[in-house]
């Protein structure tokens, strides 16, 4: 799994690091937040040292350019395609491990190992720690939201009241919200969009329950749910799945090219 995620994360820097600028406006090819992979500083263990070093120079390539190579820490069961940001090459295979459609009615699956990214007893601490993000429950206020849209947004539609899911992807996490205040409604697209307007949402895969000034979010997985699942990865690696075919799982029909020694 570490192989994996060291190739997936020398591939997507490579990827986006000549048009960071143009989204920025700053003379940086990588970040460390979410516009490029967040990174929260440098931890020094030999064994990421020696994973990166026996993958020196390994990236993924869709043909003569670099793939798309996202990743995120939990799915929730739910991959989604990356057609869903403009980019057809992203095609994650179905789960060996579970037969049901992507939607929102998995969000009912509370816990089920069938499911690579479900929490289960078994697990190293590091995986089992973040595998508990397959499920959450959050309680955000309405006045939460409200700042959120003037911080954030800088849209000012009264006291919000409400809000109103418009539509899904295929995989069930949430494309378009209309939030409906006292002077006026406002609608956010986009998974980061919307998860940063109400109130940092781990990811958009949700459902919810408005309950007096407050709205009760329960939803699954913790990020975009494009590329590659880091606990799904890890628990595929202890189930004996090699770097390659892990990578080949989440991104399609890629090949992994060392472009330089």
């Amino acid at each position: 799994a570490l192989k994996a995620q060291a190739i997936a994360a020398r591939t997507h820097a490579l990827e986006v690091g000549g048009i960071k600028w143009h989204l920025l406006k700053e003379p940086f090819d990588v970040t460390d937040d979410f516009t490029t992979q967040v990174y929260r500083g440098f931890t020094n263990y030999k064994v990421i040292d020696s994973v990166v070093e026996s993958t020196r120079g390994l990236v993924m390539m869709n043909g003569d350019r670099f793939s798309i190579a996202t990743f995120f820490t939990n799915c929730g069961g739910s991959l989604e395609s990356g057609k869903e940001w403009g980019d057809t090459l992203i095609k994650p295979k179905a789960d060996a491990f579970y037969d049901l459609k992507p939607s929102i009615e998995i969000l009912k699956i509370k816990k089920d190992t069938s499911f690579a990214c479900s929490p289960s007893e078994d697990l190293p601490r590091v995986i089992k720690n973040e595998a508990k993000n397959f499920r959450w429950e959050k309680t955000v206020s309405l006045s939460e939201i409200t700042e959120s849209l003037k911080k954030n947004f800088k849209v000012d539609i009264g006291k919000v009241k409400d809000i109103k899911i418009l539509s899904r992807s295929e995989a069930g996490r949430v494309k378009e919200l209309e939030i409906i205040g006292t002077k006026g409604k406002y609608r956010v697209k986009g998974d980061w969009n919307i998860r940063r307007a109400l109130g940092n949402l781990k990811s958009s895969f949700f459902v919810f329950k408005k309950k007096g000034d407050s709205i009760i979010f329960k939803g699954g997985g913790w990020g975009h749910g494009i590329g590659m699942c880091q606990v799904g990865a890890g628990v595929r690696a202890l189930r004996g799945w090699k770097y390659e075919d892990i990578l080949r799982f989440y991104y399609g029909n890629v090949e992994l090219v060392r472009v330089y020694k």
